[in-house]
């Protein structure tokens, strides 16, 4: 690949790359094209830590592909630029970090829009295809005229230029034939009927009135086919305002959209669902112009009936030979079979929605039998619901009972609905549910809260040392009282819930036997207000009446500001209790009790209120709360 006067492989230009990081200072001058960067004009990078807020690296940190099955689809696409042929394929083998556009797929929406998606810093980014592709860590910078060309081929691939044509008769068995077809994907490809060996299973198409719609590229392939049943065929006047509906489309995901247009374009009815197990549920258009859904029984009458093979049929796949038709409905000899035979079957009513099933498919919910439409699995719960029980959660990428599911009520993921067992509470709102790992809740964490918020951090040093008597330490205030509990004790282990309802803080002492440091971390969320600060006062009340505090220092925006206690008042409280001159128990002492620790906590409480235009705090409310 050539860059300026030096030819180099891809291999030797990733290798500078990595070689410029591990020297320490980079100019932005010197950063590579695949290095992202914003507004520092020099950045430090030391082994593991770097600021990755300001810079987005796409060499392998922890293996992400830049491209979903690392499939970049401009690789396809006809290049005539050999260069950029080279580059794409370059960048379909990137792995990329979680901090760098990565899992990049390009899709169509419903308008035919060609869209980028991808993942980045743990969120799900939709843009434009043209946006995306200015993203992506070209080795040359492209212009915008390059951009759109790159666009039009991806599109240009998902959607080729395809003439739409009706076929009847023999035609029908050449246009099911695989030496037609374009692509070996979609469920084109996967026909039972596709093989020269079913050819002699269409003869009830081509001697009857059924047509096909076919849709082929400009090499005459073919991309997409559904049967058409003309009003010729119907029993009775099912609809009005059409002659022609559409059967099951097979193509990739991208034709049958463009199949479905051409029908409503056209205005006849289609087939709601693309499968062989929804056959009575059809679109049709109404008198406002829009497309609806209606649930139909319906029969297709024959003039040629006694075939010696019938081919596998997705919708009118019930044979009548005493009515000389096929239905979608009720009892008779099914078209189910892939061999040119037909079958008996034991026919069953949906429960829900009254369609005929093959008790062979039924599916079951509450001791009822239901078709495999009206039912949805559930992988969280291993187990189907009805389709109007269900919830579905991106979260955990399964469908969940409506019962069990609940909207997010903070952070990204906001009405995205989780399962009660996989969420918890922030910012003491008994209302507020979050899925477990966005969430913050650990022994250094007071207050739970999300795991994107900024935070304070207080890192507290006591008077006396903490002594490791158990993994973890409890204290609390409660009616005036400060005790202290193992956590290894039988009563704890046997009522844990009871006492971390009531207990003020646990911290986590496993590591050093000896120490003097707690660390506390808090949000500086706006929804972490004076009731959850006041939660946090607590604690320091609590840790100051065990061990005393010397100090604590407020780590917030990159600045430290120490905040140094009066050992004196500690003191004195501790020769008050020893003596038994102070009994925090009395309601006499109580005041005095509390004005010797208000006094001790004057100079943290006017550090923090001084935050108070950076992050919700009032001091007042605080004391009230506390």
């Amino acid at each position: 690949m050539n860059r300026g006067s030096e030819s180099e492989s891809v291999y030797n230009i990733v290798r500078k790359y990595t070689q410029l990081l591990e020297d320490g200072i980079i100019n932005i001058s010197e950063l590579p094209p695949c290095i992202k960067n914003t507004d520092r004009t020099e950045l430090i990078f030391i082994n593991s830590l770097f600021d990755h807020k300001h810079v987005k690296c796409i060499l392998p940190t922890d293996c992400k592909n830049l491209f979903k099955s690392q499939d970049f689809p401009l690789i396809a696409c006809k290049i005539e630029d050999q260069e950029l042929q080279k580059e794409a394929q370059y960048m379909s083998y990137i792995r990329t970090n979680d901090f760098y556009m990565h899992t990049v797929v390009f899709i169509l929406d419903p308008d035919m829009n060609l869209i980028g998606e991808y993942m980045i810093d743990g969120k799900q980014i939709k843009e434009t295809a043209g946006k995306t592709l200015r993203k992506l860590p070209w080795i040359y910078k492209k212009s915008d005229a390059q951009i759109e060309q790159m666009v039009n081929m991806i599109k240009a691939y998902y959607v080729p230029d395809l003439t739409f044509s009706i076929v009847k008769g023999e035609e029908i068995k050449d246009w099911y034939h695989e030496s037609r077809y374009k692509n070996k994907s979609g469920s084109l490809s996967n026909s039972c009927m596709r093989y020269t060996s079913c050819q002699k299973y269409l003869d009830i198409y081509c001697e009857n009135d059924c047509q096909m719609l076919i849709a082929t590229d400009s090499d005459g392939q073919l991309h997409g086919r559904a049967l058409l049943w003309p009003r010729s065929m119907w029993n009775k006047n099912y609809y009005s305002d059409t002659d022609i509906i559409m059967d099951r489309i097979y193509g990739t995901e991208v034709t049958i959209k463009r199949f479905i247009m051409y029908a409503q374009n056209k205005g006849w009815v289609h087939k709601k669902t693309q499968n062989f197990t929804d056959n009575q549920n059809f679109m049709f258009k109404g008198e406002d112009g829009v497309y609806t859904t209606e649930h139909k029984r319906m029969r297709m009458n024959l003039t040629t009936y006694n075939f010696d093979y019938y081919p596998y049929v997705d919708t009118f796949n019930t044979m009548s030979y005493d009515t000389e038709s096929i239905k979608n409905h009720g009892e008779g000899d099914m078209l189910t079979e892939t061999g040119g035979g037909t079958s008996e079957a034991n026919i069953i009513e949906c429960y829900d929605c009254g369609s005929s099933v093959n008790e062979d498919d039924v599916r079951w919910v509450n001791d009822e039998r239901y078709c495999e439409e009206c039912v949805t699995y559930s992988e969280y719960d291993d187990q189907d619901y009805r389709s109007d029980e269900v919830r579905y959660s991106e979260v955990l990428n399964s469908y969940i009972w409506h019962e069990d599911a609940y909207e997010i009520t903070h952070g990204i993921r906001r009405n995205e609905f989780i399962h009660i067992d996989e969420s918890r509470q922030c910012y003491l709102d008994e209302e507020s549910f979050v899925a477990v790992n966005d969430i913050i809740n650990n022994h250094g964490a007071p207050v739970p809260y999300l795991t994107s918020d900024d935070t304070v951090q207080l890192s507290i040093t006591t008077i006396d040392d903490i002594v490791n008597e158990a993994a973890t330490g409890i204290m609390r205030i409660n009616s005036d009282t400060i005790p202290y509990m193992p956590s290894n004790t039988e009563a704890f282990t046997r009522n844990r819930g009871q006492y971390m309802a009531n207990y003020a803080y646990e911290y986590n002492t496993s590591r050093d036997p000896i120490t003097n440091n707690i660390m506390m971390d808090c949000s500086t969320n706006e929804n972490y207000d004076a009731y959850c600060w006041a939660k946090v006062y607590r604690y320091i009340h609590a840790i100051w009446c065990k061990y005393g505090i010397e100090s604590i220092n407020v780590c917030w925006d990159g600045e430290i500001q120490q905040i140094n206690f009066d050992a004196t008042t500690y003191n004195q409280y501790k020769d008050l209790i020893v003596s038994g001159e102070l009994n925090i128990t009395d309601a006499n002492n109580a005041n005095d009790f509390a004005d010797m620790f208000e006094t001790s906590m004057e100079p943290f409480m006017e550090v923090m209120c001084a935050l108070t235009s950076e992050f919700p705090l009032n001091h007042r409310n605080i004391n009230e709360n506390a």
